[in-house]
């Protein structure tokens, strides 16, 4: 690369240099080193998986576990006939009496059952938010490093002069050719988030729905980005 390479006219006492001859003042030949450039940052979309629903049907298994002993509490009808014994009327109530303890115990493990299936299902969805929160924040850091490697604080700007490694490091044929920075703004992560096609808002788990979007609100943004804008090259 070379700089400051201008032809003038002469002058002054020097008879070497008379007025109006041309001279050469002076040539500058910097030899710039292989760019460097900031670690590359993923750009690649990250679709969130949807969060668990409620599960449907509740009250149809229910009472497809509570059959059988409406069943059994029907034949003890038996038991209760006029021409019955006392004894096969206590049995009868003795019957009444098993059945209903046994029908309550099966629809409490049953909503157990449903309940502790939830639990696991809410606590596996939290615990896939906080990996992909780990990945989208390390994706923040090094978006936020490359911008300001890229385009540094005016402050840090006298340093970069002053050890003149990346001094003219930009050629015309680079993608950031021309850019600058005009200021701190709000910027997309590099990884964009993609909320999942997901059931009807009152069909999904409150909880894990609720944290899906605070963390599309939170993490699907950075705060401290630098803005650019592109400026044509000189042609002359």
């Amino acid at each position: 690369m070379r700089i400051g390479v201008h032809p003038t006219r002469g002058g002054g006492r020097n008879n070497s240099v008379r007025q109006g001859n041309w001279c050469l003042v002076s040539q500058i030949v910097v030899k710039r080193p292989p760019r460097s450039l900031p670690k590359e940052v993923p750009t690649d979309e990250v679709v969130l998986q949807a969060p668990p629903e409620l599960p449907r049907g509740q009250q149809e298994g229910a009472l497809m576990q509570l059959l059988p002993m409406l069943g059994m509490g029907g034949s003890v009808v038996f038991f209760f006939n006029p021409s019955a014994q006392p004894f096969m009327k206590i049995m009868g109530m003795v019957m009444i009496a098993s059945t209903l303890a046994m029908g309550i115990s099966m629809l409490v493990r049953y909503r157990r059952g449903n309940q502790g299936q939830m639990a696991d299902m809410r606590r596996d969805y939290l615990r896939y938010l906080s990996q992909t929160r780990r990945t989208a924040l390390e994706t923040a850091r090094s978006q936020r490093d490359a911008q300001y490697y890229l385009h540094p604080s005016p402050e840090q700007l006298w340093a970069l002069v002053a050890e003149g490694s990346r001094v003219w490091e930009r050629r015309t044929n680079d993608e950031d050719f021309g850019q600058v920075r005009v200021g701190l703004g709000t910027q997309g992560l590099a990884t964009p988030l993609i909320p999942p096609d997901t059931a009807p808002v009152d069909e999904l788990e409150p909880l894990t729905a609720g944290a899906m979007q605070r963390f599309l609100a939170t993490h699907g943004t950075l705060t401290t980005c630098r803005w650019r804008s592109r400026c044509a090259p000189s042609t002359t």
